[in-house]
This record gives C-alpha cells, sequence and structure tokens, in this order.
C-alpha cells in the first residue's frame, strides 16, 4: 500500500508539471521531475530487492524450521524407539532373573528335602543290615534244627561225629572231664546195643 502511494505521488507531480510548465522554469521543473522519477524508480528497485530478499530469508527461514520440526520429529521418534527396546530388553532380563530365581528356589528345596531324605534313607538301610544280622543266626539256628527233626539217626551221627571230633585223644588237655566220661561210657553202650540185638 505504501509503495502505491510513493509510486501515484511523484506521477501526480509529474503530470502537474508537464501540463503547467512552458518556459525555462518549465524546463527546470521537468529536470526536477526526471531527477524525482528517477530517484523513486531507485527507491523502488531497492524497496523491490528489499522485498525479495525478506522474502527469501524468510523462505529460508521457513525451510530451516521444516528442517529443525522434521530433525525433532525423527530424534523423538529414534528416542521413543529407543525407549521401546529398552523397555523390552530390561523386561526380558527381568524374566530371565525371575527364571533364574525359581529354578534357585527349586534347587534349594530339592537339597533342602536330599538332606531330610538322606539321613533318613541311611539310617533305614542300617536298620535293615542290622535285622538280617541279627536275624541271620536265629535263621541258621532254625534251619539246623529243621534238618536234625528231618533225619533222627542222622542227627545222631552228626553229633557223634562231632563228639569224636572234639575228643580226639584222651591227651587233650582242652577237654573236660565230663566229656571224657561220656566218651569212655559211650562203647560200653553201643557194645551193649550190640549184644542185645543179637539176643
Amino acid at each position: 500500500m505504501k509503495m502505491t502511494h510513493r509510486v501515484t505521488i511523484p506521477t501526480t507531480l509529474l503530470v502537474l508539471l508537464t501540463t503547467t510548465a512552458c518556459n525555462s522554469s518549465d524546463q527546470q521543473l521537468a529536470e526536477f521531475s526526471e531527477r524525482a522519477a528517477r530517484r523513486q524508480q531507485l527507491q523502488n528497485e531497492t524497496i523491490a530487492k528489499q522485498s525479495e530478499a525478506i522474502i527469501d530469508v524468510n523462505r529460508r527461514s521457513a525451510d530451516a524450521t521444516k528442517a529443525l520440526v522434521d530433525a525433532d520429529a525423527a530424534a523423538r521418534r529414534e528416542l521413543i524407539r529407543a525407549q521401546h527396546q529398552l523397555n523390552s530388553e530390561v523386561h526380558t532380563e527381568r524374566a530371565n532373573v525371575d527364571r533364574q530365581r525359581e529354578q534357585l528356589a527349586l534347587e534349594h528345596r530339592e537339597i533342602a528335602a536330599q538332606r531330610n531324605r538322606d539321613p533318613m534313607i541311611a539310617a533305614a538301610i542300617e536298620g535293615a543290615f542290622l535285622l538280617i544280622a541279627c536275624l541271620a543266626p536265629l535263621i541258621l539256628v532254625a534251619y539246623a534244627l529243621s534238618r536234625l527233626d528231618r533225619g533222627g539217626d542222622a542227627a545222631e551221627e552228626l553229633g557223634e561225629i562231632l563228639l569224636k571230633e572234639l575228643v580226639i585223644s584222651d591227651h587233650n588237655p582242652k577237654l573236660p572231664n565230663s566229656l571224657l566220661a561220656l566218651e569212655n561210657q559211650r562203647p560200653a553202650a553201643s557194645s551193649h546195643d550190640d549184644c542185645t540185638s543179637v539176643d
């Protein structure tokens, strides 16, 4: 708007001066108006250049602002992506730690149960061996008695063989006197049995 006023004012002056001037003062007036027109044209060119420069600066500023906004948006997207990735890694790591903690607790429970169970198993095995050790002589005696009951004559023969083994000779100092007397009575009894059987 200011530019149109500046352009119209010198133009009207020029028209007025040219219509009214007829003599030398008219010529001076024409030169003055021509100079004024030139100055006005230079001012208009300067204003146009300044306007173009302002437009260029505004355009560059808009481009820089757009680039800055784009860079800020890209940085925010990168930050959000990094945040999501970090959250995901933290969640995965936390899940791994929780799983390892549960596994460690399970191992502790198993070790505690084994500590309680091992002494009981050892005591049971020890008791079983002790029971077997205590029952073994009884089972052996029961077996020997059952064999003696079945064989009547064989039991007597076994007893005589054992007695003869113990009494090898009269010179055995370890043999008690009662066993020696029993040994001496045995042949007499057996000869007596032989005599009765002959009758």
